[in-house]
């Protein structure tokens, strides 16, 4: 099976990236790089340029074991019915405080565990104790490899808040209702080293709960369904403002406040 890498940034692959990528025991037959800075719209682009039977969409903050490519490909040799498959993301995913703990349990927001969507539509993650590959329904955006005969009638939703923060949930959940699986390799190992600085939390909150709110309105729901939805997203705005007081960061309020409003504007203003 032929391989591209694309890789979506601001200004270009980096060093430590392009370097990863020369030591990969599996040589990728092909990277492209996308400059923009809306995340969706680039790996579309990306995708409209690649020529592999496969596609690997990586961040451009992440590091790369030297098997990762090779654990990949072999996860679509053994499991021929994967639609696509994503590695182990060394980074804590979610705050892994008591605070967060208890909320997660509570409200049915995202926690680790074995990469499916709660009964709440929100996403897990996975936990470090998974040892062999399973089938998942969550993708991590920052290292996912999709097989280009999926992506022919399956895009990335460019009408998403901002582009990103979100848009791998949503398309995982379009590869559920389609009936398309998704493997998880804990063995395709990759380190994200991306930070949000204190004080620039707005926008990345913001996208967030709009983008949560865009993906439970394509769901096919039943009262449970919504109850648990509320339940969760009330839990999430509720850690967030929390959040926000013990780091003294007001940058968090203000992307809740600037989500919450458009979703008000939007349930008064529709037609």
């Amino acid at each position: 099976m032929k391989i591209s890498v694309v890789i979506c940034s601001r200004s270009g692959i980096p060093f430590k990236l392009a370097t990863d990528l020369k030591k990969q025991t599996l040589q990728p037959d092909e990277i492209i790089s996308i400059v923009g800075s809306a995340l969706t719209t680039q790996r579309n682009e990306g995708v409209s340029k690649a020529t592999g039977d496969l596609i690997t969409f990586l961040d451009d903050d992440v590091e790369l074991d030297k098997h990762y490519l090779e654990q990949i490909v072999n996860t679509f040799y053994t499991y021929s019915d994967a639609s696509a498959v994503t590695g182990n993301i060394q980074v804590a995913m979610f705050p892994s405080n008591i605070l967060y703990t208890i909320f997660s349990n509570i409200f049915l927001i995202s926690k680790r565990g074995r990469g499916r969507f709660l009964i709440s539509g929100f996403p897990e993650s996975y936990h470090k104790d998974i040892l062999t590959t399973i089938k998942a329904e969550v993708l991590c955006g920052c290292n996912m490899t999709i097989r280009k005969e999926i992506l022919n009638w399956l895009s990335f939703n460019e009408d998403l808040e901002g582009g990103m923060f979100g848009e791998d949930d949503y398309f995982s959940y379009q590869l559920k209702k389609g009936a398309k699986l998704i493997y998880y390799n804990p063995n395709a190992i990759c380190y994200d080293s991306r930070e949000y600085p204190q004080g620039k939390q707005a926008w990345k909150v913001r996208c967030t709960i709009l983008n949560l709110i865009m993906r439970y309105k394509d769901r096919n729901l039943n009262w449970i369904n919504i109850i648990t939805f509320y339940w969760a997203m009330l839990g999430f705005i509720l850690f967030k403002l929390i959040e926000a007081l013990i780091m003294k960061d007001f940058s968090i309020v203000k992307g809740v406040w600037s989500a919450v409003w458009k979703h008000i504007m939007y349930m008064l203003f529709r037609k």
